[in-house]
């Protein structure tokens, strides 16, 4: 069974994108396998909203496209993150963020490291198709968690509701039934993010999309609702 380690230092050997950390060096020392990564300085987003720190709507715009690139490039070398979520988002200390963590990343059609049954992320930031069936995602999957973690930002808090008093199985139900909500979102970033949180995958955006549409005016498409049913 491939360990984490040696999943993440195999991808991150594939992956050059100034919003992904960096690899400066793979190898063994004192018969124990390395990755040396690029020094980063700040804190990850999960830090940050531990912190109640509001985010202003020039900095979402920013990290939002800068993780959509990043996407976009990892996407484009085969390999699915499978894991995006505020605590592998790290935004550094000159305003720009890193992507962190690819140690359960899925490789083109290989399986990383899991047992059966295990699902694979993080419940509040997880697509329904993750849920169901975590060994058979696509790159929808990192684009619904993405948007579940901006609308998390924006809201500072989840979007499914009071989650310290749920079971997972409880949670897990909301994203499968598509039950998230969306109040306190401005309706310019509920327009962008909304596509992105589709239950079905094949009807949610892509990054490429997302990137082509970010410029137009989003206020052209406002939904009142704030359930997405």
């Amino acid at each position: 069974v491939t360990s984490r380690f040696e999943t993440e230092a195999k991808v991150m050997v594939q992956l050059s994108h100034p919003n992904i950390s960096q690899v400066q060096d793979i190898g063994v020392y004192e018969n124990r396998p390395r990755i040396i990564m690029e020094y980063l300085e700040g804190k990850d987003m999960s830090q940050h909203l531990s912190d109640g720190r509001k985010f202003s709507d020039a900095e979402i715009e920013k990290w939002w496209e800068q993780c959509l690139s990043a996407l976009a490039h990892t996407h484009a070398q085969g390999i699915i993150h499978r894991d995006i979520k505020p605590s592998n988002i790290f935004l550094q200390t000159n305003g720009d963020i890193k992507i962190l963590d690819f140690g359960i990343a899925k490789v083109k059609d290989e399986i990383s490291m899991t047992s059966t049954g295990q699902g694979l992320g993080t419940i509040l930031y997880m697509s329904p198709e993750q849920i169901k069936d975590p060994k058979r995602v696509t790159p929808a999957t990192d684009i619904y968690s993405l948007a579940a973690t901006f609308a998390t930002l924006i809201k500072g808090k989840s979007i499914l509701g009071d989650t310290e008093n749920e079971s997972a199985y409880s949670l897990q139900n909301k994203i499968v039934e598509g039950k998230l909500d969306l109040s306190g979102i401005p309706d310019k970033w509920r327009a962008i993010l909304k596509p992105c949180l589709q239950s079905d995958k094949q009807e949610r955006s892509s990054y490429g999309t997302q990137l082509k549409e970010f410029d137009k005016d989003p206020n052209l498409q406002k939904d009142d609702r704030t359930i997405i049913d």
